[in-house]
């Protein structure tokens, strides 16, 4: 899917960061349980720009660190 469409899906609520907390997980043939303690360190805001860094990353171009990192140094360089 495209990134474009991954953020549609995000937004609809059909790819989460947080699994409701009694909902029933089953890993195909493998295991089936429920969700009794969440804990998640990805708040689910933040998933589309940790997704989107990770393309960037993968595709060779600067991610939203590199950018931020370049403009620190800049402005060490240039403060006004």
């Amino acid at each position: 899917m495209s990134f474009d469409e991954f953020e549609r899906v995000v937004a609809l609520g059909k790819f989460v960061t947080i699994i409701p907390e009694g909902a029933s997980i089953r890993v195909s043939e493998l295991a089936t349980f429920t969700v009794s303690k969440i804990e998640s360190l990805l708040e689910p805001g933040d998933l589309i720009g940790v997704v989107r860094d990770t393309l960037h990353e993968l595709n060779g171009e600067p991610t939203s660190s590199d950018l931020c990192r370049e403009a620190f140094f800049r402005f060490l360089d240039e403060p006004t």
